[in-house]
């Protein structure tokens, strides 16, 4: 697994959000932070590519990770909670799509992403990314 530090401070970075934390934290939330939008960078999955031949020891990593965006209630207004959801979504996007982590052979890219929760105290959404690296043993 990469670490998630460069992309903590990467979201942080571009979107501005207080709020920009990891795993453990947005395992022991138990409400809605103070400070909204809020994000979460939670790593999702691993998979590797079979070794490219017998006794090579270098495979390609496809690490995959979610950015939990945590925003304001949407009030009454179904439009306006879609339009900011879009603007924040937007944000996120820009913030990761195509950077290319330190520890990466490759820039982010997106892989989807789906609404978690939606009701009177927060909106919160789901956003997909993967990248590449390599494992190499000599």
């Amino acid at each position: 697994m990469i670490a998630l530090a460069p992309i903590i401070d990467q979201v942080k970075g571009v979107t501005g959000y207080r709020t920009v934390e990891g795993l453990f934290e947005f395992a022991a939330l138990k409400a809605p932070p103070r400070a909204l939008p809020a994000a979460y960078i939670v790593p999702q999955r691993e998979s590797a590519a079979p070794l490219p031949r017998v006794g090579a020891h270098d495979q390609k990593i496809t690490f995959g990770f979610s950015v939990i965006l945590i925003l304001d209630p949407p009030g009454r207004s179904t439009g306006q909670a879609a339009e900011t959801l879009r603007i924040e979504l937007r944000k996120v996007k820009d913030a990761l799509f195509g950077w290319k982590h330190p520890e990466a052979a490759d820039g982010c890219a997106l892989a989807g992403g789906q609404l978690l929760e939606l009701d009177a105290s927060s909106l919160v959404w789901k956003h997909d990314f993967t990248c590449h690296y390599r494992e190499r043993k000599t």
